[in-house]
């Protein structure tokens, strides 16, 4: 089998981005322009949502390419903050291809509460029922693990983008 082009597969990501954009939107994992979504196209460049936007109506035109070094290399727009967390993920974990960072207003509102508790445990959206054995290329899955949220830190910060955040996987097949 012929490997795509990278224009193609570049093309197919933005599309696939879009798509995850606008399924977390309508779920209700994001609101206004909560979260971000970034793929790894290669060892030096990350494809990511803009600054800004609504990742429910995203063009695929919209995203941007981005050095490790935040460079803007292709796209009109800017780069979210938020952006450097992708990047210390990428940077502690080679196998991870892409990240997507959502906000759920649910998971917000318990943790402001103060009852993280609450969301202990991992499930699917769909219903446990329809959990697969491995996990298939863009489905939505939440992990909901004993301690949901870690110590309040601004996104750009070194410690929401340091390596030691991104040790744990965050799926894995039981």
């Amino acid at each position: 089998m012929a490997i795509a082009a990278p224009w193609q597969t570049e093309k197919l990501l933005r599309e696939e981005m879009c798509r995850i954009g606008r399924l977390i939107y309508e779920r209700g994992f994001i609101a206004a322009t909560d979260g971000n979504l970034s793929v790894r196209l290669d060892d030096e460049r990350v494809l990511c949502t803009p600054s800004g936007l609504c990742k429910g109506f995203l063009e695929p035109s919209d995203l941007v390419v981005v050095d490790f070094d935040l460079k803007l290399l292709k796209g009109a727009g800017q780069a979210s903050t938020e952006i450097l967390m992708h990047l210390g993920a990428y940077r502690a974990r080679p196998e991870v291809r892409a990240v997507v960072h959502a906000h759920p207003p649910t998971a917000i509102a318990f943790s402001i509460g103060g009852r993280s508790d609450a969301l202990a445990g991992a499930f699917f959206p769909e219903g446990p029922s329809r959990r697969p054995a491995t996990p298939p290329p863009a489905r939505l899955m939440s992990r909901r693990a004993s301690s949901p949220t870690g110590p309040s830190a601004t996104p750009s910060s070194s410690t929401a983008t340091a390596p030691s955040r991104w040790e744990r996987p965050c799926w894995r097949p039981t």
